[in-house]
């Protein structure tokens, strides 16, 4: 059965047709998965697979001809739990955490006495969630310290050395960024670091053992989850 519409496995599609009362029976039915662009003969069961949303057309013909106008089926698949990623918001100057999904999703948060939870929650119904010892905003900082993650109903890993992100930032005279300072440490050492500045208009980023990259307008590192695995990037 779906949740909220949702199948949380691959499908398989049968058609079944009836001609009218009346009528002199049904000769065929055909399906397309391009829009109409092609037309398949339905004469059994059609495999549905892949996580996202499949449309398919539909049509059946009498013995004498006659085509009833083709009708669409929307078929939504989430086999997985959605991924998390973690990043400043230039806008708002704090730290997004964002879910990233097939399916729309939904993030909440609950502080206990020494941690912040956030979980992830798509319209399937699967979560993942991010545990943080740390989570301050500042006027012009911003620091995260992330302890451990549970994905996909699975036993929460909890990280021996945690990831530490931090944001730092100076403002303009009329309020616009003028310096943005992004960093990941991971394991006790520096993943990944970010320099902005407005005045070159780039961003410089350095990782050890990758040569030094420098890139137009500000640029933003971030930390996502991959199938449980943290990963590191921009």
């Amino acid at each position: 059965e779906p949740v909220n519409g949702w199948f949380l496995s691959n499908v398989a599609v049968a058609f079944a047709a009836e001609d009218n009362d009346g009528g002199v029976g049904v000769a065929s039915t055909e399906y397309s998965r391009d829009e109409g662009g092609t037309w398949t003969s339905a004469t059994s069961t059609i495999p549905v697979q892949g996580d996202g949303v499949h449309r398919i057309l539909y049509r059946s013909t009498d013995l004498v001809g006659n085509r009833e106008e083709a009708k669409r089926l929307e078929i939504k698949i989430d086999t997985a739990s959605p991924e998390a990623v973690v990043r400043f918001d230039a806008d708002h100057r704090t730290i997004r955490i964002e879910g990233i999904d097939v399916a729309s999703t939904t993030v909440s948060s609950v502080s206990l006495k020494n941690q912040r939870i956030f979980e992830i929650t798509d319209e399937a119904e699967h979560r993942i969630s991010l545990t943080f010892s740390r989570f301050a905003l500042g006027r012009t900082n911003a620091q995260a310290i992330l302890n451990g993650l549970t994905y996909a109903g699975k036993p929460p890993i909890a990280f021996k050395k945690p990831y530490v992100i931090d944001y730092g930032w100076s403002l303009k005279q009329d309020g616009g960024l003028k310096d943005v300072i992004q960093n990941i440490a991971g394991g006790g050492k520096q993943i990944m670091r970010a320099l902005y500045s407005a005045k070159s208009g780039k961003t410089v980023i350095t990782s050890p053992g990758s040569p030094k990259r420098e890139l137009p307008g500000l640029v933003l590192i971030r930390l996502s989850t991959d199938n449980g695995v943290v990963r590191v990037g921009y």
